[in-house]
């Protein structure tokens, strides 16, 4: 497996891995909190393997969906999502709405995505979203 797939692939884990820590921390909740909450809907697991499964972030979307249901999580955000798949689309949003702002014509303001680099897609993500999702496994 290629270098680049193995980042995306920790990406993803890191998040899916804090967005449900970051739930149960805005919930006031502990992992024994998640435990009887799960077991609630038919989901046991041993609280030390709970909390070793969520650190890994390398679970079933099933297990994801659980958690965040019985979290109360109603909405994610999607943009993490599409950060760890690419970001051209995004980053080239962002640098139009940033020529815009800075009083460039629309017709000159406007950014191709395919004129980005990968470079220029990866320092998007690591602005948007920080390093956390872009350091090695």
């Amino acid at each position: 497996m290629d270098e680049a797939k193995l980042d995306l692939d920790a990406a993803r884990a890191k998040w899916a891995k804090w967005t449900i820590f970051s739930a149960m921390k805005n919930a006031g909740l502990t992992y024994r909190d998640l435990k009887k909450r799960l077991e609630l809907i038919g989901v046991f697991e041993d609280e030390r393997v709970l909390r070793n499964k969520v650190a890994r972030g390398t679970f079933s979307a099933a297990f994801f969906c659980e958690c965040l249901a019985v979290l109360g999580v109603n909405e994610i955000q999607n943009t993490v999502i599409q950060g760890t798949r690419g970001g051209r689309s995004d980053c080239a949003l962002r640098k139009t709405l940033e020529n815009l702002s800075e009083g460039i014509a629309l017709e000159d303001a406007i950014v191709d995505p395919q004129s980005l680099t990968d470079e220029d897609a990866i320092e998007y993500r690591k602005e948007v979203f920080g390093s956390t999702f872009f350091d090695k496994p």
